[in-house]
C-alpha cells in the first residue's frame, strides 16, 4: 500500500509540476501586453518559480522512475535527460526569446511522453488517490485564464 500511494504522490507532484511549468512559461505570450524578449526582468516572480517547478519537476520524476516496474526504463531514461535538461534551461539569467520558447517545448514534449510510461501498477491503491493525480488537468486550463484576465484588468 505504502509503495502505491508513493507512486501516486510522486505521478500528482510531477503532473502540478510540468503544469505550473507551462502555464508560467507561456504567461509571458499572453499575460503581457507586448511580449518582449526581457520577460525575465520584467516579472521578477518567473525565474524563480520556473526553477522551482523544473527542480519538482526533475526530482518527482527520479522518484517516480524508483517506484515502477522495469518494463518502461527507456521512455523513463529519456524523460529524465530532458528534466535535466529543462532544469539547465531555468538556470540561466536570461530565458528570453529561444531558451524561453525551449523551456516551452521541453515540458510539452515531457507532459506529452506520460502517456508512453504506463500505469506501473498505480491502479490499486485508494479511489481518492487517484483523482487526486489526476485533478491538475483539470484546474490549471481554467487557472491559466483567470490570471489572464486579472492581468489585462491591472490587477
Amino acid at each position: 500500500m505504502t509503495l502505491t500511494v508513493g507512486l501516486i504522490a510522486a505521478r500528482f507532484v510531477h503532473f502540478v509540476a510540468l503544469s505550473v511549468l507551462l502555464g508560467a512559461a507561456l504567461f509571458p505570450f499572453y499575460g503581457l501586453a507586448k511580449s518582449d524578449d526581457d520577460a525575465y526582468r520584467r516579472l521578477s516572480w518567473l525565474r524563480p518559480l520556473l526553477i522551482a517547478m523544473a527542480v519538482l519537476t526533475l526530482a518527482s520524476g527520479i522518484l517516480w522512475f524508483a517506484l515502477m516496474s522495469d518494463a518502461f526504463v527507456g521512455i523513463w531514461l529519456f524523460r529524465l535527460v530532458l528534466a535535466t535538461a529543462l532544469v539547465l534551461l531555468t538556470l540561466s539569467n536570461r530565458a528570453a526569446g529561444v531558451r524561453l520558447k525551449a523551456i516551452i517545448l521541453t515540458t510539452v514534449v515531457l507532459l506529452a511522453t506520460i502517456a508512453l510510461t504506463g500505469n506501473s501498477g498505480s491502479n490499486n491503491g485508494p479511489l481518492w488517490l487517484h483523482i487526486a493525480s489526476r485533478m491538475p488537468f483539470t484546474w490549471w486550463p481554467p487557472a491559466c485564464g483567470s490570471a489572464r484576465w486579472s492581468c489585462s484588468r491591472g490587477w
